[in-house]
This record gives structure tokens, sequence and C-alpha cells, in this order.
């Protein structure tokens, strides 16, 4: 028995490594990216200000920067020097969204969060001008969001640029389609995805690579349904291997002990139920879980 179950939990294991290694693929690794924190970037003499007074010029063309919904169908924040910028970071007060068009301000009605939407406009742009450590193919706004759940789930898909289109819109006195402190935290996890290069444990878990690029070079993702079967090709192997007194009763209790641990996992996480066919996009726990539902066909 010992060595059937050697196999059967191989088998898993197995399945597991291999949607990991694939899910990895996907994913940014430590060095590909660089952000700065809004507090970062308004703070003087460290690398985030020093970068930004010395390449605003080239990054913003005239010197004009501007925030929230130009022209007359919103409000907006126009900078003009990167002094003004640096001035503004970080804003004090609470979040909300803009009730005038405003230049070179030190402080709004939109709070801090007007400063974490300046911030994301700082690393998406500056890394869309290599400035920030990226991949030759793509910049940090071209990342993907992924996995959101809650009020955010609808953003799934988006790019972290298109994100920032929507946070623009919002600060400008747009209604948002989900709570302002949601989006708020949301453009916050951004900010702090890469700080000093370091993949953040929420970036890891919400941002991936479009089109299944790593470092710009494509690792196409397998199929659910070939992780699958190999996984319960060997849980039939492991089948095989057990002795037949096993496959009775002490087969049974040892296969209902194991969905008993992973109904429990299951409702800790909060999930209504088992779905093999989005597993590539779950944690390990949650592939290791989708092995011991499996285990009723031995």
């Amino acid at each position: 028995m010992r060595d059937a179950i050697r196999a059967a939990v191989l088998a898993v294991v197995v399945c597991s490594l291999t949607w990991g290694t694939a899910r990895a693929a996907l994913l940014p690794q430590n060095g590909d990216f660089e952000t700065y924190t809004q507090v970062a970037w308004g703070t003087p003499a460290n690398s985030a200000n020093l970068l930004l007074s010395t390449n605003y010029a080239s990054v913003y063309s005239g010197g004009l920067f501007e925030v929230g919904i130009p022209g007359s169908l919103g409000f907006s924040m126009l900078f003009t020097t990167a002094n003004a910028v640096m001035t503004y970071l970080p804003p004090i007060g609470p979040i909300g969204q803009l009730v005038a068009d405003l230049l070179n301000p030190t402080s709004s009605a939109s709070g801090f969060f007007g400063g974490e939407v300046v911030g994301l406009h700082l690393n998406v742009d500056f890394s869309a001008a290599s400035l920030l450590a990226r991949p030759a193919a793509t910049g940090f706004g071209e990342l993907v969001l992924d996995n959101l759940r809650g009020s955010t789930a609808a953003l799934n898909g988006l790019t972290v640029s298109q994100l920032l289109g929507l946070a623009d819109r919002v600060l400008g006195g747009n209604s948002s389609p989900l709570p302002l402190l949601d989006l708020h935290l949301l453009v916050q996890d951004l900010n702090s995805s890469f700080l000093s290069g370091a993949v953040s444990p929420w970036a890891e878990e919400h941002l991936r690579l479009a089109n299944g690029g790593s470092g710009g070079i494509e690792v196409p993702e397998p199929a659910a349904l070939l992780i699958l079967s190999t996984a319960l090709l060997g849980l039939q192997a492991a089948r095989r291997l057990l002795p037949k007194q096993v496959r009775g009763d002490s087969g049974a209790k040892w296969r209902t002990m194991l969905l008993v641990s992973a109904k429990r996992a299951e409702r800790r996480l909060g999930e209504d139920h088992l779905d093999p066919s989005s597993l590539a996009q779950k944690p390990l726990h949650h592939r290791v879980m989708c092995g011991a539902a499996f285990l009723p066909s031995l």
C-alpha cells in the first residue's frame, strides 16, 4: 500500500508542478519590472525623486503632465514642472474625486487617491520610456490584470494602462464601476507591485504578461485537459499497484479522508466548487485539491 500511495501522490504532484511551471511562465520575475510608490516619487533626494527631476522634460513633451479628464468633460490636474509634481506628492486627505480644474496643485479634493493616480502615471510613463526596469518587449503598462475577485473581478483582462485610463476618468468626476475605495486600493497595489524590482505577493497573484510572454518571449500554457489526462493516467497506474485487499474498505477510507480534507480546505478558501478547467489560474493548494477530487477513480 505504501508504494501505491507514493505513486498516487507522485501523479498529483506531477500534475501540480506541471501546472505551476505553465503558470510561472506567465508571471513577471524579480528584476523584470520596477515601480515606486507615490511617496517615493515625492520624497526629496531618493532614487525615484532624482529620476523624476532628471528626466521629466524628456518624458513629458513641453513639460505638461495632466491627470484626470482633460477639457470640458471633467476635471483634471495639470503639472508644468517636475518640482510641481514633487511638491504635490504625497497629498493629504480622504480619497475623493476632483471638483475643479487645478494647475500645479499642492492638494485637491481627491486626497490620497489623486496622488496614487499621479504615481501610477509616473510608473507607466517612465516604464514606457525605458527609464524603469522592464523587459525589452513589455512595459509596465502592458501587464494584464488577472485573478481579481469581488468588486474588481470585472477588471480582469485589462492592461495596467487601461486601468489607469479608468482611474483617470473616475478621478476627473465620472462615476466609478466599483467602490472608490476598492479602485484606490487597486491603484495603490499596482504602484507597489515591483518595489526595488521585487515582485510583490499581490503582483504575483494578479499581474501577468500579455500573450503568455516571459521577458518578451512567448511561453504557451499547456491545455488544462492534457494536464488532467496526465494526472489521471498516473492515478490509474497507482490503482494497478494497489493490492486487491486495499481496494476495498481501506482504500475507500483513504480516499474519503483525502476528499474530506480537500473539502475543508475548499470551504476555508471560500470556494463553492472545484473547477478543473480553471485550475491553471489557481495556486498550488487548489491544484492539490484537484488531485484529491479525482481519487475516487482508484
